[in-house]
Order: structure tokens, then C-alpha cells, then sequence
């Protein structure tokens, strides 16, 4: 590489570690875990409200739960978790 291309290649690699790569650490401390909004451990309490695929290929309908809600979006989990919390 030639002296130009390689300086260039040294400024677009700061630059990238800095704003793409390390994201998180411009991001705020969290004091605590994140885990999901409390309304969607609701299904825990109405396991019946997961589609029937979640406990048909779950080996206890806790693990149904689990997984459901690990495949969630965000937006997803918060309009299901206002959904649940209307339940109760």
C-alpha cells in the first residue's frame, strides 16, 4: 500500500472503532439488568395467550414463554405487554 492509501485506511479504522464498533460505550450506564417489560411475565400466568406452536414445541410451557419472548421486537413486545396488562 502506498503511503496515502494506508494513512487513509489508519483514519477510516479510528474512525469506525470510534462511531460503529464501540457504540456502547457512548451509550448511558444502566444500573441494573435489562430484562423484559413486567406485563410480559403475565404469560406465565396465561401461557394459553402464546401462539399454539410456542407450547406445542416447548418442552414445559415455561420454556414456551421464554422463547416467545425472546423472539420479540421491541415494538412488538411493548404493544403484546399492553395487550397482557389488560388482562389482569
Amino acid at each position: 500500500m502506498s503511503p496515502r492509501v494506508l494513512k487513509a485506511t489508519g483514519i477510516l479504522r479510528d474512525f469506525l472503532f470510534e462511531r460503529v464498533y464501540n457504540v456502547q460505550s457512548a451509550l448511558p450506564k444502566r444500573s441494573g439488568p435489562a430484562g423484559p417489560p413486567p406485563p410480559l411475565c403475565l404469560f406465565s400466568e396465561h401461557p394459553r395467550e402464546l401462539p399454539p406452536e410456542y407450547l406445542l414445541h416447548s418442552d414445559t410451557e415455561w420454556r414456551g414463554v421464554i422463547d416467545y419472548i425472546a423472539n420479540m421486537t421491541d415494538q412488538y413486545a411493548l404493544k403484546t405487554a399492553e395487550k397482557l396488562s389488560l388482562l389482569t
